[in-house]
């Protein structure tokens, strides 16, 4: 039975999830892994990955080992022997897509030009200052213009709530700073809040993914619990896993920074946040477009309907 390869398509030096049903395993001691004692280093890497993390996840009531790692070859890749995390049974390989071949290309570094004369330099640092500022202008256009149409290319409710949520998202991030250098007198309190404005900004923009509401209270979605929020989440998403299963990493970093037994004081606070910040930026890139798929197939449903009925 195959796994789940999260994302889809990894490079070398990225890193992945890998999701295998704990049922389809015929030998495996999940004590090993509950218990609190299993440390990575006790597995032997070999060298077409490095493994991270090894831990079990429930998802739909159904358990999971969730295998954490980076991959370091092309190609299908095999994981190293996991019988150290009570796992016996080999994993699936993996398919680890090469950066040449999406790309069409059949090597990085072009062929190195020849040998510059004597008194070309001066030319040459013109020439690339020049190209320089036209390359930067280039980028800063193409950014403007392709933020435009992201932003403008989805419904006006999806507009509002990405505005509403990198709006309270800039606001985070400028804080993170005094957060992070705040004295030890006031530092956890600091901390626990930004962590909980955190929380309501993402709470309401996944509330708003979620409801039928043209506009939405600021209170509503706050007597809701984690597992509420995911369950309509994965029901929303359950076409596309990959995006669910983005929203359940943060939520429960989240809960752990929040609720779990995690010292404050002692974190880096700053790397911590900025993970936050960052992953959240790109979620709403990924789960926007996804939730226009939905609404452009829908449209065409109807469309096509229509014209059924008037034939």
């Amino acid at each position: 039975m195959e796994g789940i390869l999260i994302p889809q398509q990894v490079f070398v030096g990225d890193s992945a999830e890998f999701l295998f049903p704990i049922d389809a395993l015929q030998s495996f001691d999940p004590s090993v892994l509950m218990s609190g004692s299993f440390k990575i280093d006790k597995i032997k890497q070999n060298t077409f990955m490095d493994v991270t993390s090894i831990q079990i996840k429930k998802q739909e009531k159904k358990e999971y080992i969730s295998i954490n790692f980076t991959p370091w070859e092309t190609g299908p890749i095999s994981f190293p022997p996991l019988t150290e995390a009570g796992i016996y049974d080999p994993m699936p390989q993996v398919f680890i897509s090469s950066i040449l071949e999406t790309a069409n290309i059949e090597v990085i570094q072009p062929p190195r030009p020849p040998l510059l004369l004597p008194g070309t330099s001066y030319l040459l640092y013109l020439i690339a200052s020049i190209s320089g500022v036209f390359i930067f202008t280039s980028i800063m256009i193409f950014s403007t213009v392709r933020k435009y149409f992201f932003v403008y290319s989805f419904s006006r409710a999806q507009r509002i709530r990405i505005k509403a949520l990198n709006k309270s998202l800039r606001k985070l991030k400028r804080l993170v700073s005094s957060v992070s250098s705040a004295d030890s007198f006031e530092v956890i309190t600091k901390r626990k809040d930004w962590l909980k404005k955190f929380e309501f900004a993402f709470r309401k923009y996944c509330f708003s993914l979620t409801s039928s509401a043209k506009v939405l209270k600021s209170e509503e979605g706050d007597c809701l619990t984690y597992s509420e929020i995911l369950e309509n989440l994965r029901r929303k998403f359950e076409t596309t896993y990959g995006v669910y299963f983005e929203f359940e990493k943060i939520f429960f970093k989240l809960q752990a920074l929040r609720f779990g037994n995690t010292e404050l004081k002692e974190i880096n606070f700053e790397m911590e946040s900025m993970y936050f910040l960052n992953q959240t930026f790109k979620l709403i890139k990924i789960a926007e477009s996804e939730i226009q798929k939905i609404i452009n197939s829908s449209q065409k449903e109807k469309l096509k309907c229509k014209a059924d009925a008037n034939d």
